[in-house]
């Protein structure tokens, strides 16, 4: 933990602490030093594809008693009716890669796919489940959550 936060704990200024979008490693590395109080990470549709928090975020952090605090269910706006990258050039979606090019193209036919799925009431046979599996499957997934810089910084 940086020494600016520990000295805070230490202090006694910071009773709580959580973190925003940490790897495994980087969640179990900080709760040795100081009791995490809650984790952060984007859930949504998006994270269909690769059940990472699923598989490996959630159940640690029911093991010891951290909340997980899920940001962005809308996948950022993209699954909401009225998603649009016609905003200023300094919004966000421009510099992440699923909203970039091909990919936000690409992703916007898995959308369709979504919204033939009725939400109030779901009968899931053989064939929806086959969809559904071949829909969010990983090799479906087009273009990464954060530019690759950020993906390394966040891995650490």
């Amino acid at each position: 933990m940086y020494p600016l936060k520990r000295g805070l704990l230490e202090e006694g200024k910071v009773k709580y602490i959580g973190l925003s979008e940490a790897s495994l490693s980087t969640i179990q590395r900080t709760h040795k030093v100081h009791p995490l109080t809650a984790v952060q990470s984007e859930y949504s549709l998006w994270s269909l594809w690769s059940r990472g928090v699923e598989k490996d975020i959630i159940p640690y952090l029911e093991a010891e008693g951290i909340v997980f605090v899920a940001y962005s269910p809308l996948g950022r706006g993209f699954f909401a009716d009225d998603f649009s990258l016609q905003g200023s050039k300094e919004d966000v979606h421009h510099y992440l890669p699923r909203f970039q090019g091909d990919h936000v193209t690409a992703n916007q036919e898995v959308f369709k796919v979504i919204c033939n799925l009725s939400a109030s009431y779901l009968e899931l046979d053989d064939e929806i489940i086959h969809l559904l599996d071949k829909t969010f499957d990983e090799s479906n997934t087009y273009g990464s959550q954060y530019p690759s810089m950020l993906i390394g910084e966040l891995e650490k």
